[in-house]
């Protein structure tokens, strides 16, 4: 929890400074991956391929942390897709929803607290 928000100051320092944490990613900890046990993550990697049976214990404790990240990565970006795609389908008028749907892509392509606040002050988003 700690680590998100110097991350995300990070994007608003000095352009010669920005890349200092560019490349850093924030995992789960030890703690949280006992947690997913039983909510069907497991599942959810070994059915759609992205590791095997035999090296899920592996890629869940993080031993294997490429494939780990990597499985992390696809599963996020598959839940917010599916997410958004709920989010646009319960707006009331379908114009709306598309109004709404650009500004979060646009939020997404160019992510910035300026931005962020941006579409927060929005009234068709909140």
């Amino acid at each position: 929890m700690k680590a998100i928000p110097i991350i995300w100051q990070d994007s608003h320092r000095k352009p010669e400074h920005q890349q200092e944490f560019r490349k850093h990613i924030v995992l789960i900890g030890t703690f949280h991956v006992i947690k997913i046990t039983g909510s069907g993550y497991a599942e959810i990697i070994t059915e759609t391929n992205l590791t095997t049976s035999g090296c899920l214990n592996r890629v869940l404790r993080g031993k294997q942390f490429n494939r780990s990240v990597w499985c992390l990565k696809i599963v996020c970006e598959a839940m917010e897709r599916l997410l958004l795609d709920v989010f646009v389908q319960e707006m009331s008028e379908p114009a709306q929803g598309d109004v709404v749907l650009n500004t979060l892509i646009s939020l997404i392509s160019d992510h910035n607290k300026v931005k962020l606040d941006e579409v927060l002050a929005d009234s068709l988003v909140l």
